[in-house]
């Protein structure tokens, strides 16, 4: 059963440096984290989904190495969507704070929400 935890962008910037270098030890390199660092990131990784993010090799002479799983690709994919859908739905939120800081009235594309006033 997976376990509970939170996926952000280290965990998903490790996946595409192992992506791009094919190496867990160049991808703690690349993203200046230890090697028992990112192992401990790939783990939990594994824990919260349930399933390997991961695949390695052995070393020896055609030296070892790391490739993602279906699971780990699927999973930068999915946090690629949810964040481009969290960029958009507070984009007018956003907008109302910056129109707040530089005095400017709120644009009237951004709708405003209604307080529920508590009666007592």
């Amino acid at each position: 059963m997976p376990d509970a935890g939170a996926i952000g962008p280290g965990k998903i910037d490790l996946l595409r440096s192992i992506e791009k270098t094919q190496s867990i030890s160049a991808a703690a390199r690349d993203l200046e984290m230890s090697y028992r660092r990112a192992w401990m990131l790939l783990d939990e990784t594994r824990r919260i989904l349930g399933t390997e993010v991961i695949a390695t090799h052995a070393g020896g002479a055609d030296r070892g190495g790391a490739q993602l799983t279906d699971a780990g690709r699927n999973l930068i994919t999915v946090y690629e969507r949810v964040c481009a859908a969290a960029a958009k739905a507070a984009e007018s939120e956003l907008q109302s704070l910056s129109c707040a800081k530089s005095g400017e009235t709120q644009p009237a594309s951004a709708p405003r929400k209604k307080r529920k006033r508590k009666v007592s």
